[in-house]
């Protein structure tokens, strides 16, 4: 009896659940966890565009005045001691002034030796230098050869209005050659090597006629082509830059194809030393065929 009565209990227990009750509130917040270990780094990302040029700064402030550069020289200073001198007074009004100054100096530059237009004197020929414009008069009185112009293409120089330097090491045909040149560059490369001098070249007419003028170049000079002979007839190539014919034999002077031809029928201008005009030996010029082993004029 009691057996049943407790399984009536436990039968009436559980048919007896009431609805479910309406949530509970929410509890309080737990404690934060401990922080997980750092991840790797990701892979870089790609640069950026580069951002636009800023503004140009302000001008700085103006430096300082430099120091006054010294005064220079006056033109009629020729040897530069700020004194006029009475070598000075080269128009010989007895005044020392502008008046006096020489025109070719003005140009004067002191670069190790002076260099002064038309009375420029090359250390290059001497191998002295000047130091003003008066030792460079000075220099230039005590040399016949001088240079008193010089013109320069590139790496090249030759002077003008020059004198008689030599004669070629060596006679030449027309067609004149030397090294790796040829016609009036080879000239130039023959007569630089004759005359020791890169401002040497091929004597032209007004050239032969300064040199004979101011005896650089004499009947004399001709001797040591001839073995010493004073009396032979001696033949030298130099260029006129003439176009001319000779009556007698129709032959061209063109010298000798701007001195590139060795062809017999063809010429080109000469300097003579024959006593053929004179009865005793004088230089004149003349004509020879291009094929003729000459020795060549050079001036410098």
């Amino acid at each position: 009896m009691k057996m049943l009565g407790a399984a009536l209990l436990l039968v009436s227990s559980v048919a007896c659940s009431g609805p479910k009750g309406e949530p509970g509130e929410r509890g309080p917040r737990g404690n934060a966890g401990t922080s997980g270990q750092d991840g790797s780094n990701g892979i870089p990302g790609d640069d950026g565009a580069p951002g636009l040029a800023g503004q140009p700064g302000e001008n700085g402030d103006p430096g300082d005045p430099g120091l006054p550069g010294a005064n220079g020289v006056s033109c009629w200073d020729l040897n530069e001691n700020g004194t006029p001198d009475a070598n000075e007074d080269t128009n010989g009004d007895l005044a020392v002034n502008v008046a006096d100054c020489v025109a070719d100096a003005l140009n004067a530059v002191n670069a190790g030796g002076v260099l002064a237009g038309n009375i420029a004197y090359s250390s290059v020929e001497s191998g002295l230098a000047a130091t003003n414009v008066q030792d460079a008069i000075d220099l230039v009185a005590a040399s016949a050869t001088s240079s008193a112009n010089l013109v320069t293409v590139g790496a090249t120089s030759t002077s003008i209005s020059g004198v008689f330097c030599s004669f070629s090491s060596q006679p030449h045909d027309g067609a004149l050659l030397d090294a790796s040149r040829s016609g009036y560059p080879a000239s130039k490369s023959i007569c630089e090597d004759a005359c020791g001098s890169p401002l040497a070249h091929m004597c032209d007419p007004t050239e032969i006629s300064r040199s004979l003028q101011l005896a650089v170049l004499t009947a004399a000079s001709f001797d040591s082509l001839a073995g010493g002979d004073p009396a032979a007839r001696v033949d030298v190539w130099y260029d006129s830059f003439a176009y001319s014919s000779a009556a007698s034999t129709g032959a061209v002077n063109h010298q000798c194809i701007a001195w590139t031809s060795a062809d017999p029928t063809h010429v080109g201008s000469i300097v003579v030393r024959s006593n053929v005009f004179t009865g005793v030996p004088a230089v004149t010029q003349g004509m020879f065929s291009c094929d003729s082993q000459l020795y060549v004029a050079c001036c410098e």
